[in-house]
This record gives C-alpha cells, structure tokens and sequence, in this order.
C-alpha cells in the first residue's frame, strides 16, 4: 500500500529527498494508523546558530 502524497515541494539541485513514499509506506504499512497517514514533503528549514540568525 502506498500512502497518498500530499505535496511535495521543489528543492534545490544541491538537495535531494533522503527517503521516499515508497519506503516510508512500506515502513509504517502495519501500523494501525496506516489508513489515515499521509505524506508531506517540505523545503528544508533553515537553522541558524545564534551567531548567525539573520537580525529583524
């Protein structure tokens, strides 16, 4: 069972996916949850040390 996608966001070509639907469906397919899952993929955030956040 492949759980449905919701999105997923483009990324940078200096960024790739680590993992897809297909393996996290196949991880979490017995999980009595699985009916109600679905996947979202986001941009990655961006994490700051507090010596370099950006100043508002």
């Amino acid at each position: 069972m492949l759980f449905p996608t919701a999105g997923k966001a483009k990324i940078g070509k200096n960024f790739s996916w680590p993992i897809g639907a297909e393996v996290i469906s196949s991880a979490l397919a017995d999980v009595p949850q699985a009916a109600f899952i679905r996947i979202e993929f986001h941009e990655p955030e961006q994490h700051y040390s507090p010596e370099t956040r950006p100043r508002s």
